[in-house]
């Protein structure tokens, strides 16, 4: 492949410490931590968004602490892994609960300082090797954002799709559009999550519109094949090519296919059958 056509790549560590370097850049201005943090992200400190993004992070500390314990390396020596699980836990900290009310200089001196982000960084090329992540470019980014904001509009606005449809729809895309335009706070794991989820409520919604009013949708709904689309070209930002693929989780690899290659395919994913009425036919 040439050069200049090869993927970027990242990996949990090296999102990490992106995300520790840019925290730490945060001005402080005698704020509370959760204020800080909020106000970078855009967010009410008091909504469910915010609690979501940090759950999001703190589901990143754990994926990576586990990786940690589990890769087999022979360059992981027991000093290795048990100093780089202890800067993990200890940057980790700053997104407790128990810590937001503090004072976020105070915070980020504390469990942000620059040996535990030169320690997390020493074992990014380990983490790439096992698990890489395809980094996106400024460009993709914005297009892919574009796209799910006129696809959100657009499903909002389309009185032709049943209102029980409607809603996993629109919360499903708002929710990848949230992930994507934040992603250093989410990270690539959770971008790729959503991928799968939308690509399987998506295609589970365009069954049910067949199979309860064929002759309204024989062939599904032009919107949800839309919808699909952009999914499909989301799955390609963030998939690697196939000889890398091995490095990823297996249920990801054979997930991720399918969203990819298929974007238009109905494919056998159940989820919570729409509301129906008496007669046996959705509700719109």
């Amino acid at each position: 492949m040439n050069k200049a056509l090869e993927p970027q790549l990242t990996d949990q560590a090296a999102e990490l410490v992106e995300l520790g370097d840019y925290i730490r850049s945060i001005p402080d201005n005698g704020s509370a931590t959760f204020t800080v943090i909020a106000g970078e992200l855009k967010l009410d400190p008091n909504s469910f968004e915010f609690l979501d993004a940090m759950a999001a992070i703190g589901a990143r500390f754990a994926a990576f602490s586990r990786f940690i314990n589990t890769v087999d390396d022979p360059f992981v020596t027991p000093r290795v892994r048990t100093n780089t699980l202890g800067a993990v836990q200890l940057f980790s900290r700053l997104w407790r609960p128990d810590v937001f009310n503090s004072q976020w200089t105070g915070v980020k001196q504390k469990y942000l300082n620059d040996n535990v982000l030169f320690i997390i960084e020493g074992f990014s090329r380990t983490a790439r090797e096992h698990k890489p992540l395809r980094k996106l470019t400024e460009n993709d980014r914005e297009t892919l954002l574009k796209n799910l904001s006129s696809l959100i509009s657009d499903i909002d606005n389309d009185e032709t799709i049943p209102v029980w449809a409607k809603q996993p729809l629109s919360d499903g895309l708002s929710r990848l559009q949230t992930i994507v335009s934040s992603l250093i706070f989410f990270g690539h794991d959770a971008a790729i999550d959503q991928i799968i989820l939308m690509h399987a409520r998506s295609s589970s919604l365009q069954e049910a519109l067949i199979k309860g009013e064929p002759d309204k949708y024989p062939q599904g709904h032009t919107k949800i094949f839309r919808i699909l689309e952009v999914i499909a070209l989301a799955g390609q930002l963030f998939c690697l090519p196939a000889e890398s693929h091995v490095a990823i989780d297996t249920y990801r690899t054979w997930l991720l296919g399918p969203v990819i290659h298929n974007a238009e395919q109905i494919h056998k994913q159940k989820l919570l059958p729409p509301p129906i009425t008496k007669e046996g036919v959705a509700e719109a």
